[in-house]
This record gives C-alpha cells, sequence and structure tokens, in this order.
C-alpha cells in the first residue's frame, strides 16, 4: 500500500507526516514516550500556576491605606 493512501485512510495530509517524521525519525521510542510525559506534565504544571495566579489575584486583600 503506497503511503499516500496510508494517510488519506487515517485523515492526515502528507505535508503533516513530514513533519512528524523530521521531528520524530531520529528519537528512539523511550525519548518519545519521555517527551510525551514531559509535555503533560509541563501542562499539568501550567494549569496548577494559572490556578494559583488566579487565587492569589482574586482573593489577595488590597493593602490598606492610611
Amino acid at each position: 500500500m503506497p503511503a499516500l493512501e496510508v494517510y488519506r485512510n487515517h485523515g492526515f495530509d502528507q505535508a503533516t507526516c513530514y513533519i512528524w517524521q523530521s521531528k520524530y525519525s531520529a528519537m528512539e521510542a523511550a525519548d518519545i514516550h519521555r517527551m510525551k510525559d514531559l509535555e503533560e506534565e509541563n501542562c499539568q504544571l501550567k494549569q496548577k500556576m494559572i490556578i494559583f495566579l488566579l487565587e492569589t489575584i482574586c482573593f489577595v486583600k488590597p493593602p490598606k491605606t492610611c
């Protein structure tokens, strides 16, 4: 089965597959799994930071003035 047909069957554009190939071709499977884990952890940390900042901004009492 030609590669172009496989792309179409799975709903991928040929350009997308070339981008993925350039990004992941030099990586081992373990490297890809590690990268995915780090991306997920980064996303979770960003969400926690957003929650922290929103709580800080919304719930901090303004400083008292004279």
